[in-house]
């Protein structure tokens, strides 16, 4: 991650337990409360850098 990468908060209440363990997995802080689920911070990805041919933990084509 450059200086330059833009840093958003992001919330999910959708597969949470999925979420979670991949977070974890990833070493990366997040906060739960039942309002909001899961919050967590992490770059914004730009488009065309993203490797089409890697699935992600949390690819809704599983």
């Amino acid at each position: 991650m450059s200086e330059t990468d833009e840093i958003k908060e992001w919330q999910t209440q959708s597969a949470k337990h999925k979420v979670a363990f991949v977070l974890m997995m990833d070493g990366v802080s997040f906060r739960y409360d039942e309002e909001n689920g899961i919050t967590f911070t992490a770059p914004v990805e730009k488009p065309g850098l993203i490797d089409p041919g890697k699935q992600s933990a949390l690819d809704p084509r599983e």
